[in-house]
Order: structure tokens, then C-alpha cells, then sequence
């Protein structure tokens, strides 16, 4: 008991040093932070985040782990402009979290208030491992839950790598999109829009043509449509998505031909 209160007090006390750092030194008002070394008022608030981060991370309940993570974001978010990769580091430890909502949560908020280059390749190395287990059908009413609970870590990649704002993200959220699998292609479907990388738009193709193949079904239909919608966002082509893409397959089929021709003569150029 004693304990448990003791790290509530560690707990407020960080969200006290979160709402005084934003009223003495909030990120716009903080001209002594770069983007290489932090103020002397930011660098303790970041000793103190973290300690409280891993002291967060120690307790059994998971609801009381993601709190810490969101407490740990936000004393970072308040100094955007200066954004060590060491923080990214800490945050990450959140990614060894046996539960899966502790470890999207964390993934969702290392995009939000840490480098993007350092986010990316932090949630890269968790792209494979994940993959690979959802590669497996689920048997067993066990293993379904543990297949949807790496369905729920993969969108908190996407949600990761679409907020950290990086073109490093690229090359991750090309490889969900080339997965073969609806649900994951679902979740970076969505988001891969906001990821201006080189790497993306030929992977939305790679994805189109996919759907194209797979047996017909509302999901391959919603995710044909979600990939064309992102693809006219990064790309800007012009070129007329289909309002269904199972109601009229030669419209489908057409846009398809029509995209590749596009990236093919745009692509070299395009930024």
C-alpha cells in the first residue's frame, strides 16, 4: 500500500512538472532548445519523465502502464522542437509490454512526440516478428485472441508511422501494404496517405493488384477503394476512382491501368 501510493505521488508530481514546464518553457516559447541539445528546464523534466516512465511501466495493471506512457509523451510533447534520440529509446521499452494495448498505445505515441527518423526505425523492427504471426491462421479460440491482439499492435504502428511525420516511415508501411493480408492492408490503407515516401506509391499499386485477385468479398472491396483514395492523395494523378470496386470490376481494372501508366511516366519526378 505504501508502495502503490508512493508511486501515485511520483505520478502527480510529473504531471505538476508537465503543467509548470508548459506555462515557464512550452516548445514556441523556448528559444535556448535546439534540435541537438535541450534547455536546462527540459532536460530535467526529461530525468524526471523517464524515471517515473520506467517506475510506470513496473506496475501490474495495464491501464495504470499506459498512463505512464501517455504522462511520458506529453512532458516530451512540450518541448517539440528538441526531440533526443534517447526519448525514443525510453518510449520504446513500453514495446516490450505483454499487452497489446500498452504496446499500440506506445507505438501510437512515439509517432506523436518523438523524432520521426528514430520512430521509424524503432517500429520497423517490430514490423516483421508481428507479421509473421498473423501469417498463421488462427486455430484455436487462444490463438484468435493472440492473432487480434497483433492486429491491434499493428495499428499502432500504422498510427505510429503515420503521425512521426518521417519519409523513413516509408519503407515499413510499403511492407503492411504488401502483406496479402485484407486486415492488415486495412490499417495501412487508411493511413498510408500521410506518408510521403518514394516507397509508398508503388506499394499502393503492389496492393491494388493484390485486391484484384484475391476472392471477391466487402473487405477487399473497402480496402481497393481505401488504397485508390490514398493514392489519388499522395499522388494528385487525376485519374477517376471507382465508386464501388466490386459492382463494376472493369472500372476497378481501369484505374489499376490507368495508375500504373501514371507512376510510370510521373514516378522519377514525383516528391
Amino acid at each position: 500500500m505504501v508502495e502503490s501510493k508512493r508511486k501515485d505521488l511520483e505520478m502527480k508530481r510529473l504531471v505538476v512538472l508537465v503543467l509548470a514546464s508548459s506555462l515557464a518553457a512550452r516548445a514556441d516559447d523556448c528559444a535556448t532548445c535546439t534540435a541537438a541539445k535541450e534547455c536546462e528546464i527540459h532536460a530535467t523534466l526529461d530525468r524526471d519523465a523517464a524515471k517515473a516512465l520506467v517506475e510506470g511501466l513496473r506496475r501490474p495493471d495495464p491501464g495504470a502502464r499506459q498512463k505512464a506512457v501517455e504522462a511520458f509523451a506529453a512532458a516530451c510533447q512540450k518541448h517539440a522542437n528538441c526531440r533526443p534520440a534517447a526519448n525514443a529509446q525510453a518510449l520504446a521499452a513500453a514495446l516490450r509490454d505483454p499487452h497489446a494495448a500498452v504496446f499500440a498505445y506506445a507505438a501510437e505515441m512515439l509517432g506523436t512526440s518523438q523524432d520521426g527518423a528514430a520512430v521509424a526505425a524503432i517500429l520497423s523492427k517490430e514490423v516483421d516478428p508481428i507479421l509473421k504471426r498473423v501469417a498463421k491462421p488462427a486455430k484455436t479460440d487462444k490463438e484468435q485472441i493472440a492473432w487480434n491482439d497483433d492486429i491491434s499492435r499493428l495499428k499502432g504502428i500504422v498510427l505510429g508511422l503515420e503521425a512521426c511525420g518521417s519519409p523513413d516511415a516509408g519503407a515499413p508501411m510499403a511492407k503492411l501494404l504488401r502483406t496479402g493480408n485484407l486486415e492488415v492492408m486495412r490499417l495501412a490503407a487508411n493511413r498510408c496517405k500521410e506518408v510521403r515516401s518514394r516507397e509508398v506509391p508503388p506499394a499502393i499499386l503492389d496492393a491494388l493488384e493484390a485486391c484484384r485477385k484475391m476472392p471477391d468479398s466487402t473487405l477487399r472491396g473497402a480496402v481497393f477503394i481505401a488504397l485508390s483514395n490514398s493514392w489519388e492523395v499522395l499522388t494528385a494523378s487525376g485519374i477517376k476512382s471507382p465508386v464501388n470496386e466490386t459492382s463494376d470490376p472493369n472500372e476497378s481494372d481501369r484505374f489499376l491501368r490507368e495508375a500504373k501508366a501514371w507512376w510510370q511516366k510521373n514516378g522519377k519526378t514525383w516528391k
